[in-house]
């Protein structure tokens, strides 16, 4: 998965101008705990569009994510990752994996967006923060970038339609 762009220190993880990618990439909700939000991660045409609803039951936060399948990502020849995305206002998580299992620590970053704006957020590995099942996870070492299982995008606690497009996720050099 290497792209020329590489030298310049950057290097195309997910790159959604190619409708492909989103192939790559699973939604997973809260519906697997007895929630009822639903997302998808569908080609807009020019993009990816990482959309759907969160639903709120039983004063649960709700959340909706996509994930890319599992697959080993080596990136510690890399200081972190950047994301160009259009949003609607809300905030998204960008989520890295390194652990197969489901029930893994998960390291987030939380990114607000404006509505209708591109963005180009780039992150420190060592800004993720580490949950385990939603909550902080205080004692969990910063995440190996040698290790990468997925990437991922979430919402949560935030009801209602939403939509944020992706033109691409990168990992960059200094």
């Amino acid at each position: 998965m290497h792209n020329i762009n590489e030298v310049r220190g950057e290097m195309f993880l997910f790159n959604f101008k190619n409708p492909e990618e989103t192939l790559k990439w699973v939604s997973l909700d809260d519906r697997v705990m007895g929630g009822a939000s639903r997302s998808r991660l569908d080609y807009s045409g020019e993009n990816a569009a990482f959309k759907g609803e969160v639903r709120l039951v039983e004063n649960r936060p709700g959340f909706a994510s996509v994930r890319s399948k599992n697959s080993s990502i080596d990136l510690k020849a890399f200081e972190g990752l950047s994301v160009r995305v259009r949003g609607d206002g809300k905030v998204y998580r960008l989520n890295i994996k390194t652990d197969r299992h489901h029930d893994g620590f998960l390291y987030q970053y939380a990114f607000k967006t404006e509505e209708g704006e591109w963005m180009d957020i780039a992150v420190p590995f060592e800004n993720f923060r580490p949950s385990f099942r939603g909550r902080a996870a205080k004692d969990a070492r910063p995440p190996d970038a040698g290790k990468i299982m997925s990437l991922g995008l979430m919402i949560s606690g935030q009801e209602g339609k939403f939509v944020l497009e992706i033109e691409h996720i990168k990992a960059y050099r200094k």
